[in-house]
């Protein structure tokens, strides 16, 4: 199948796509498979040799990892590797380029 791209698509059931392509917004309901047509996560990302999410923004890189307790957040920022705090607030970890690990900065 080719590229999907519509300002709406709507349906139930199962199907697969080559590539599809959501843009604003869009909701995917219990589990996402990709690489896989039988998702046992949330997320499910198979790769033939890698399965690879990717996170990028042109001057931060996040994903954010939270429950019903704490929230953290790991982050690319210039060339340093972020370990954040969200609930507390603070940096707990940093890797800088020159593979310096600070922790509690």
């Amino acid at each position: 199948m080719g590229i999907v791209s519509a300002g709406q698509v709507s349906g139930s059931g199962t199907g697969s796509f080559k590539d599809l392509y959501v843009s604003q917004s869009g909701y995917i309901g219990d589990r996402l498979g990709i690489g896989t047509a039988t998702p046992t996560y949330n997320l499910d990302v198979h790769g033939a040799a890698n399965g690879i999410i990717r996170a990028y923004g042109p001057t931060i890189g996040r994903l954010s990892l939270q429950n019903s307790s704490r929230h953290y957040s790991l982050s690319v920022q210039s060339s340093n590797l972020y370990f954040y705090d969200e609930s507390g607030g603070a940096t707990r970890m940093l890797l800088d380029s020159d593979g310096n690990l600070g922790i509690g900065t």
